[in-house]
């Protein structure tokens, strides 16, 4: 089965300035966290924006 990909972007966090780093880590730490009960689920900060990789995630844990 193909991994399912998430793609999120956050524009609004640029705006908090030296804080940026921090919201960040926050932001990929709490989609970590919610993913957490999905297999395989990985979840990295890259160039503006957080990947989600939900290798080996069943149907319904994916809403469109």
């Amino acid at each position: 089965m193909p991994a399912t990909v998430l793609v999120v972007h956050y524009d609004e966090i640029a705006l908090k300035g030296g804080n940026r780093p921090w919201f960040e880590a926050r932001l990929r730490e709490n989609l970590a966290g919610a993913l957490k009960a999905v297999p395989g689920a990985k979840v990295r900060r890259e160039r503006g924006r957080i990947v989600a990789a939900l290798e080996d995630a069943p149907p319904e844990a994916v809403e469109e």
